[in-house]
């Protein structure tokens, strides 16, 4: 069943997209939903079905939803290519002077070692970014708990000097029978004195794979460049 089909409040616009299952292991079904007040203007784009973007006056807001890793190469290829669409689109936005949160569920975490674990560093720590969730004190430690497993996959990214991102936390809530627990946060629409738009353009150059098999790194750069050449516009509200 659609997430549109699923979910209907009031006085509320709705913008959803599903993310189907690519391999056995995570769950069957899920995806990505904003659910927004009609009173505020906002406009919604999916660069693909695991990233959505939210825009509100300057702040754009990215919610992700990643791939769950099955440690194969082709999984690799896709969680490393979501996150440089993610990159180009964040620069691009940067450029144009908006501010940028990115949050939602990576599918990663980052206590533990791994390939997965130093693709998402190296996106964290080039788009000079601070993991709002884990810099702020919690009552509860784990967005994820199944049985005896916990996990920190959800993560609220912002940059450095971001002053306008505040109160993440994670959140239980006694009539939510899922196994994920909810991360809350505050965000200030007025952008801060902090917040300065980049000067230097996206790199657009070619995408290095550091893989010895050719046929992924051609797959890696292919998927790029399509995602590119069809660029939807920033949809408004209905």
């Amino acid at each position: 069943m659609k997430i549109k089909n699923s979910i209907f409040i009031s006085e509320k616009n709705i913008y959803s997209k599903n993310a189907p299952m690519s391999s056995h292991l995570g769950r069957p079904s899920g995806g990505l939903a904003f659910i927004i007040d009609q009173n505020l203007n906002t406009k919604c784009l999916f660069l693909n079905d695991r990233i959505g973007i939210l825009n509100i006056n300057k702040l754009v807001i990215y919610k992700v939803y990643l791939s769950c890793n099955n440690v194969t190469s082709e999984n690799r290829l896709t969680f490393q290519s979501d996150l440089e669409i993610l990159n180009e689109s964040i620069l691009n936005f940067k450029c144009k002077g908006f501010e940028v949160v990115v949050l939602g569920d990576f599918n990663t975490d980052l206590s533990q070692k791994g390939e997965r674990t130093n693709d998402f560093n190296n996106f964290i720590n080039k788009n000079n970014n601070n993991l709002a969730d884990l810099k702020q004190k919690q009552i509860f430690d784990f967005p994820f708990q199944r049985a005896d497993q916990r996990s920190w996959i959800y993560n609220v990214l912002c940059e450095k000097n971001n002053i306008n991102v505040r109160n993440v936390l994670v959140k239980l809530c006694p009539i939510n029978l899922s196994d994920h627990n909810s991360l809350f946060l505050e965000i200030d629409l007025k952008i801060s004195k902090a917040h300065k738009p980049i000067t230097s353009s996206p790199n657009n150059s070619k995408i290095i794979v550091n893989w010895d098999n050719l046929e992924f790194k051609r797959a890696y750069e292919e998927r790029i460049k399509k995602r590119y050449c069809a660029a939807p516009e920033l949809t408004s509200n209905p």
